[in-house]
């Protein structure tokens, strides 16, 4: 296995019990995904003094819509959510 099929693989496992309320499990995800999150918000036009607020809010969507994630890699459905948070701002 691919080093990146292995971390969809342990993202997918982490989201599936983040989905649960596995707080550490969610923890975990913030932990490899929030710099990931703030570069794209960055990217789509995100002034930097509004950065940290954007990241924070795009992992409170992804937190309360981890129920629909099934399938494939964390970080394009991450870069989903923040793309449509950028654009509604």
């Amino acid at each position: 296995m691919n080093a990146q099929a292995a971390e969809s693989t342990e993202d997918s496992r982490l989201a599936r019990r983040a989905s649960q309320g596995d707080a550490a499990a969610f923890s975990q995800l913030f932990d490899a995904h929030f710099s990931f999150v703030r570069k794209v918000a960055r990217t789509l036009g995100t002034p930097d003094a509004e950065l940290d607020d954007v990241a924070q809010e795009a992992f409170v969507i992804a937190h309360r819509q981890l129920h629909r994630f099934e399938t494939g890699r964390f970080s394009t459905w991450l870069y989903r959510i923040t793309s449509n948070l950028v654009a509604n701002r």
